[in-house]
């Protein structure tokens, strides 16, 4: 009983300390009409106003708002401790000379969140060095 306590409590300090991050789009995400954006967070500790101006962040057109598609909970790319995923549509502004921004693929840039995106890091995704093989190999014997 304690055991199962401790766990709630820490699974609870642990979905707190995590803030919304951009994710990848669902499947059907070329019905929605137009740019869509992808924010995996969890209702604990991010209000909707933090999700949704780190969706405008992600609109290829400056000053675009963004409105509610789809949200989900099952079977997206969220992380266990994030597990809402909210869609939004960007909705460029009335300004027809709106800045264009270039906004980078996602990329795996932090170790546990496949497909995520954590604003402000600047870190590079892992790389493993490469072992080149030895040139000849001689069999030592174990006798």
């Amino acid at each position: 009983m304690c055991r199962a306590i401790a766990f709630l409590a820490l699974s609870a300090l642990a979905a707190c300390s995590f803030g919304p991050v951009v994710t990848t789009n669902p499947l059907d995400a070329e019905e929605a009409g137009g740019q869509v954006v992808s924010v995996c967070y969890t209702s604990y500790n991010t209000t909707q106003e933090e999700v949704m101006a780190l969706a405008e962040e992600r609109c290829s057109i400056e000053g675009s708002s963004v409105e509610v598609w789809k949200s989900n909970m099952l079977l997206n790319e969220c992380p266990v401790f994030l597990k809402r995923r909210v869609a939004f549509i960007c909705v460029p502004p009335e300004d027809e000379n709106a800045t264009v921004r270039v906004i980078q693929p996602l990329t795996e840039s932090t170790p546990g969140l496949p497909g995520a995106e954590v604003p402000g890091t600047t870190e590079a995704p892992f790389k493993a060095p490469s072992i080149a093989p030895p040139d000849s190999i001689v069999p030592q014997s174990s006798y």
